[in-house]
């Protein structure tokens, strides 16, 4: 009977390994939506960051955003960042405050909100988790069908203001999916650095 070497043995399984596909965390990098409606004057100028805004200046007044166009998203979802560039205007005290809210089922059903305070007069970009973590999914576990531009949906209000006389402009909105794609398969972000 032939002996196998484990030398030769530990050589192979080393091989294997070299070239087995790992599961590796990725994200969808940023992603803008390409339908939006709602009591904010001109929605759709939150496509894109062209310091054209949405404008509301009414509290308890809102904005829905979907069709982000999501693609390679698989297995575990760790977070979803909603980003919304912004600022507010007027002669009103602080805080201004805006929430936030996700939908996987095309508007039926949202998650909990999340708010964050809009200090500045200039834009900048506000997170939603007010952290900007990549690992909160909004209390609920997601699938990657539920970010299909039918079912996902991203929604805004302008909740409460200190003083009248203010406003929220909004520039853009962006959404970024972080997940660690389905066993076997291998990372869309390693395979685009493998490319370069």
């Amino acid at each position: 009977m032939k002996k196998v070497s484990l030398c030769g043995l530990g050589w192979v399984l080393f091989c294997l390994a070299l070239h087995a596909p790992l599961a590796r965390a990725d994200d969808t990098g940023p992603k803008d939506p390409t339908t939006a409606v709602g009591q904010f004057t001109s929605p759709a100028n939150v496509f894109s960051s062209n310091d054209a805004d949405a404008v509301e200046g009414t509290v308890g007044d809102t904005m829905a955003c979907w069709d982000f166009n999501f693609s390679g998203i698989s297995g575990t979802i760790n977070g979803i960042l909603v980003e919304w560039e912004m600022a507010r205007s007027g002669t009103g005290g602080l805080p201004v405050t805006v929430s936030c809210a996700l939908s996987w089922n095309g508007g039926t059903s949202f998650t909990a909100v999340k708010t964050n305070d809009v200090t500045g007069t200039t834009d900048a970009y506000y997170c939603f988790p007010a952290g900007c973590t990549a690992n909160d999914t909004w209390g609920r576990s997601w699938s990657a069908a539920e970010f299909f531009n039918a079912n996902f949906r991203v929604w805004m209000e302008y909740t409460s203001e200190e003083t009248g006389n203010n406003q929220i402009n909004v520039d853009h909105v962006r959404v970024t999916v972080y997940y660690t794609p389905a066993s076997g398969g291998a990372s869309p972000r390693r395979n685009r650095l493998l490319k370069k």
